[in-house]
């Protein structure tokens, strides 16, 4: 049985300047996103959850919610 390694996970703020959207995202969904809304929930909640993003500052998960800091013009998202 091999047994395969798995790279660990560490939690970490960034400001999400440094952060590209993953190119299959704007393949599928496009650029346009309403945000209004959850701008809001941001707003009234802080960030609901962590984005994931690969070692080269790629999100692989949490396109709209980097989308939306930067509208909120946040300049760490932790």
């Amino acid at each position: 049985m091999s047994v395969t390694s798995q790279p660990s996970s560490t939690f970490q703020s960034i400001d999400p300047v440094l952060l590209k959207p993953h190119p299959n995202y704007l393949l599928i969904y496009g650029e346009e996103v309403d945000l209004s809304d959850l701008i809001n929930l941001i707003r009234n909640f802080q960030f609901p959850r962590p984005l994931l993003v690969n070692q080269n500052n790629t999100i692989v998960n949490g396109y709209p919610y980097w989308k939306a800091a930067l509208s909120l013009g946040w300049s760490s998202i932790d």
